[in-house]
């Protein structure tokens, strides 16, 4: 070497040295902060779910109401009208 450090103790130095940079960098670095009413992202823009994240329970089938039942039941009707007027009609392109 030419200062007469052997590359052992240049190595040493410099790793005291990398260590020491990342210490201070990491002990005065808070970053940006996020506000409580901020939404935070990853690094793709998707944003991130709460920790306390509580997924809901399954919620209990409901009945349908009877003006509902009545309501599908006449559309039912109704579809079935109109799917029977159409049976007889042609359905090809007209060519024989």
């Amino acid at each position: 070497s030419t200062y007469g450090f052997s590359a052992q103790t240049v190595l040493i130095i410099l790793g005291v040295v990398v260590l020491v940079a990342l210490v201070v960098a990491f002990a005065f670095d808070k970053g940006k902060q996020p506000e409580d009413n901020e939404i935070r992202l990853t690094g793709g823009n998707y944003p991130i779910p709460p920790i306390d994240l509580v997924v809901p329970a399954k919620p209990t089938p409901r009945r349908p109401s009877a003006a509902r039942r009545r309501a599908a039941e006449r559309a039912a009707a109704e579809a079935a009208v109109t799917a029977g007027s159409s049976a007889g009609k042609e359905t090809g392109d007209g060519d024989i």
